[in-house]
């Protein structure tokens, strides 16, 4: 892909490979900065004044009444699989809970520019992030049922949109089965 976008603009691969580092770093330094702001919130019910308008669209999809027994920056594992992830919320309730994860992309796709899709057992999904952030959240979900017993009950992607300074609610499906097909693929190549 460097290659291709060289030849395009007439520069070499490594500018094409130093911009694109410097983009990388500076959108993992934002979405970093934004996760912090709502963990603060979260954890200790307190903001700086200038975060108000992204902490008011953030309640905007994140209604509770309550943060008791909120989960944030929970780390979810299976010592069998060797797999760990750190899932951004989840909200136990009596036997069943929730999972949301924020994301701070420039855009979340939901099916593949390219017509490309993944690979192994999970062939069927479309190359995007929609399907990627899906089987993310789909793994923190798996783990912590069996870490804690309790039932899956909804997930959703938690969007900011950086230049309308919005977030929005994306609905993700559970896709247990694959999760499944996935760590058995794991486990026999571990």
């Amino acid at each position: 892909a460097a290659t291709r976008v060289s030849l395009r603009e007439g520069c070499s691969v490594q500018d094409i490979l130093d911009r694109w580092k410097t983009e990388n770093d500076k959108s993992k330094e934002y979405g970093t900065n934004i996760h912090a702001i709502i963990e603060k919130y979260l954890t200790e019910n307190t903001y700086e004044p200038e975060d108000t308008d992204l902490v008011k669209a953030f309640k905007s999809v994140f209604k509770l009444k309550k943060k008791d027994g909120i989960e944030v920056e929970k780390l979810t594992y299976q010592h069998r699989y060797k797999l760990a992830g750190t899932a951004d919320l989840i909200v136990p309730e009596g036997e069943y809970f929730d999972v949301f994860d924020i994301k701070t992309n420039k855009a979340i796709n939901f099916f593949s520019k390219y017509n490309e899709y993944m690979l192994g057992p999970v062939k069927h999904l479309s190359s995007c992030e929609y399907s990627l952030y899906s089987l993310q959240i789909s793994l923190y979900a798996f783990n912590y049922a069996v870490m804690t017993g309790r039932k899956f009950r909804r997930a959703a992607i938690f969007y900011w949109n950086r230049d309308d300074k919005t977030f929005t609610s994306i609905p993700v499906v559970y896709l247990k089965t694959e999760i499944e097909k996935l760590l058995e693929y794991r486990e026999k190549t571990l």
